[in-house]
């Protein structure tokens, strides 16, 4: 039995561990077991607290879960004295198990952090019954370890606590996040020369195109204007892509910054017309704000609502048909404002609903291809109304057309 809750607690931190790095590509290909983790702490559960008798559960099952874990699985007393160490901790500390069973735990770590993992673990969880399993997984926690050779690196520990009789037993679970790491200054790189070496340069660029287009500096015969009005465009879409990438890091990271300030909602969707008038009539499509004459306030930032109606309505231009017509509305529901953004064009298929709001994806038309785009619109949309205090869905019918509708609370003036 003792061995069997060791089992459970560290069943709970793989649950836990498969949870947190979900957001991560390399971490979801790393982690071999997150069905069988699933599998053998639902398995346990009935068995030994149901009174199943799955006679399919052994122990060499058990133990070959531990054993196919890419990350360390660690169990210790309580005088933190290791008494469980499985192959990936021999991997990522380079100690085997027999030099590190009947050793204490800190000398995985370094000295100057000794003093806080002993504090730690008698702060941690009291053992709890399995059917409030959740209660019994740890959180997650950053920290240094240390290698048999005394190298540092930096590590990601789980804490799970069960007890033996009267004695309470700690089983951890630790990933080396040296990788992840490296990914993230790859990454924050790559980000960083987008902005200087793609956003710079293109902005200049397409300055320079539009005084051409507009025939502000010379003259240009009509084959040089069509060749120039080509070039724009082409630049104004690459230019869409690197801010939408960029927008869509900043999203992730949470370095998205919003000035929220009180503004008249149909004064902006005035605006947002106006604005994005001439992408419609390129076209071919009539964009209207139909007025109702409702006033109302709400509490939002000028530029990212601007931008989130220039997603929803080059959105619904796209999939419109030419001579179509995208009408802006504004309601009342409830204590909300409602801008409805309705097109009449091919409308959502049925199976792509659920993925509308997906990151890198994109609804292909009747044809069976998909429009221009990076397919991170809708998700930026709907990251940026939610974190300005609003809310986002929407209703389609095939060959009928699609309405989005975005609500927002309104400023009752007392």
């Amino acid at each position: 039995m003792k061995y069997l809750k060791a089992l459970l607690a560290i069943g709970a931190l793989l649950l836990l561990s498969i949870n947190v790095s979900s957001g991560s590509v390399l971490e979801e290909t790393k982690n071999k077991c997150p069905f069988l983790a699933l599998e053998f702490v639902e398995k346990l559960r009935l068995k030994f607290f149901k009174g199943s008798r799955d006679d399919s559960l052994t122990y060499s099952q058990l133990q070959a879960i531990i054993n196919s874990s890419n990350d360390a699985i660690i169990t210790i007393d309580n005088k933190m004295i290791i008494i469980g160490w499985n192959p990936a901790a021999t991997s990522m500390f380079g100690h085997t198990e027999s030099e590190a069973v009947g050793h204490s735990m800190i000398t995985l770590l370094p000295k100057r952090s000794h003093k806080y993992h002993v504090t730690q673990a008698g702060k941690a969880h009291p053992y709890y019954d399995i059917a409030a399993s959740k209660k019994m997984m740890g959180g997650v926690a950053n920290s240094t370890g240390k290698q048999k050779d005394g190298a540092e690196f930096p590590i990601e520990i789980s804490l799970a606590t069960w007890k033996d009789g009267d004695q309470i037993m700690y089983s951890a679970i630790i990933r080396d996040r040296s990788e992840s790491q490296r990914l993230n200054r790859q990454k924050a790189e790559f980000i960083a020369t987008m902005n200087h070496e793609l956003k710079t340069p293109l902005t200049t660029m397409m300055g320079s195109l539009g005084l051409l287009k507009g025939g502000k500096t010379t003259q240009l015969s009509d084959k040089a204007k069509k060749l120039v009005t080509m070039a724009y465009k082409n630049s104004e879409r690459l230019l869409m892509l690197v801010n939408d990438l960029l927008d869509f890091q900043k999203l992730q990271a949470g370095r998205m910054s919003y000035d929220m300030k009180k503004h008249k909602l149909s004064s902006l969707l005035e605006l947002a017309v106006e604005n994005d008038h001439s992408y419609a009539t390129r076209f071919g499509v009539d964009l209207k704000f139909v007025n109702t004459g409702i006033q109302g306030d709400i509490l939002i930032d000028v530029n990212r609502f601007n931008q989130v109606m220039s997603n929803l309505v080059s959105n619904a231009v796209k999939y419109s048909k030419e001579s179509d017509q995208v009408e802006i509305t504004l309601s009342r529901h409830d204590k909300f404002l409602r801008v409805s953004v309705i097109d009449h064009g091919e409308g959502i298929p049925e199976d792509f609903k659920s993925q509308i709001f997906g990151k890198f994806t994109q609804s292909k038309n009747a044809g069976g291809s998909q429009k221009a785009g990076t397919g991170l619109g809708l998700a930026i949309t709907k990251t940026m109304v939610e974190e300005m205090g609003g809310k986002i869905h929407f209703t389609s019918k095939e060959n009928i057309g699609t309405t989005f509708y975005v609500d927002f609370p309104e400023i009752i003036h007392q």
